[in-house]
């Protein structure tokens, strides 16, 4: 039972955060196709009865999120932007999402949420959350090392923000499974903030600079003075209006004030642009009238920004998966984690994946957020430490008190 666990975990680690610069894409892909296939006819039994009992809902929510990401994808498959130099030449070519890719992609989630929901009922979810976190600090660890010993960016996993982000993934996996601190949980999670800042540092990442120390202050600081209020889903709802709406439409005013200015020029040193944002703000809305319902696909935000001259991507996770899905897609997206975060609200060992949560939603008012990445960890919201005491528990609830 256990070998299936850790098999499964693999698996979904694999499918969704692995990356290795100079490895054949091609060979990786027939790799992580084989062992989905394999994942889903060992865990068969899942697929069955799903609009029936706790969690038909939920699975409702999924199945419409997934099948607007899939209509999506299909109707633009076709899309492509060549980037020609003034005299003619090819300079880089981009396509969307093939939509073969797009069904493995949806197949790869709705797996997974099927998969939480199955170790919930079978009691299976530490064990499952053990060899999780062992292989997220394995990858991390390797990561932090090649990040270190090289004096360029090209880093062996991916680029700045994915070397940084892995350590948040970690350590929110790490606090997810030790749900309660004694001296030593608390020295190790000093630890890994003091390792995850350091990577930001070396890398220039000010965002998971912030992050790191929004996740110590969520975890030491703020522990049991907003811990209520956190899980419920009105709050991440205001949060979500505040940081991704709010900000989108008054950044002006927001950048206006002096203590606003301190913080961005003197502490970040970054431009009173916030390194172009504004730019990219103003010229994100005319494309998303292009088209607002279904967007423009999958992973497609990147190519589309390219292509109309807005830049990398739209510098607000909200906005950059609004191109990607369109507003329908944003909006089912959004009332599955509501409701995902309504069924944890007893579970008080899940606070880890609470605070993930409103410090992505935080770093999503200037920077790309609501990823593959966010879902994936997002969607451990089903799961639940059981070997977590009840005597630990109720501290905890009392502590809330």
């Amino acid at each position: 039972m256990n070998g299936k666990i850790f098999f499964s975990a693999f698996v979904i680690f694999f499918e969704t955060f692995f990356k290795l610069a100079g490895v054949d894409f091609t060979l990786l892909g027939r790799i992580s196709n084989a062992l989905l296939i394999l994942f889903v006819c060992l865990n068969f039994s899942i697929y069955k009865n799903i609009f029936t009992g706790e969690y038909k809902k939920i699975n409702l929510l999924t199945v419409i999120w997934l099948l607007i990401i899939l209509y999506s994808g299909y109707v633009n498959q076709h899309l492509f932007y060549d980037s020609v130099s003034w005299n003619g030449e090819l300079l880089d070519s981009m396509h969307s999402m093939r939509f073969e890719h797009v069904v493995l992609y949806v197949l790869n989630f709705f797996s997974s949420i099927l998969y939480y929901q199955y170790l919930k009922r079978c009691n299976k979810c530490a064990v499952f959350l053990k060899y999780f976190m062992a292989i997220m600090f394995a990858y991390a660890a390797i990561s932090n090392i090649n990040v270190l010993i090289i004096s360029d960016s090209n880093y062996l996993v991916g680029n700045k923000f994915y070397v940084c982000y892995l350590n948040l993934y970690a350590i929110t996996l790490y606090c997810f499974y030790y749900p309660v601190f004694d001296k030593k949980k608390v020295f190790l999670f000093r630890t890994f903030i003091l390792i995850s800042i350091l990577i930001a540092v070396k890398t220039e990442c000010t965002t998971a600079i912030l992050g790191s120390l929004l996740m110590y202050c969520f975890f030491l600081k703020l522990r049991y003075k907003f811990m209520l209020r956190l899980y419920d889903w009105k709050t991440f709802l205001y949060g979500l209006i505040f940081f991704d709406v709010i900000f989108f439409f008054f950044t002006m005013t927001f950048l206006d004030n002096p203590i606003m200015r301190f913080i961005i020029v003197d502490v970040f040193g970054e431009d009173m642009t916030l390194t172009g944002r504004l730019d990219i703000y103003a010229a994100v809305g005319g494309l998303l009238a292009e088209c607002p319902l279904w967007g423009f696909g999958v992973n497609n935000a990147h190519m589309m920004t390219v292509m109309y001259g807005v830049g990398s991507n739209a510098q607000n996770g909200i906005l950059n998966y609004m191109l990607e899905v369109g507003i329908l897609g944003v909006v089912a997206f959004f009332l599955l984690l509501f409701e995902m975060l309504k069924k944890s609200k007893e579970n008080y060992g899940a606070y880890a994946m609470i605070c993930f949560t409103y410090i992505m939603l935080v770093l999503s008012s200037i920077e790309i957020t609501f990823t593959t990445y966010f879902f994936a960890m997002s969607f451990l919201l089903l799961l639940n430490n059981e070997t977590v005491e009840d005597s630990e528990i109720m501290d905890i609830k009392y502590q809330m008190q």
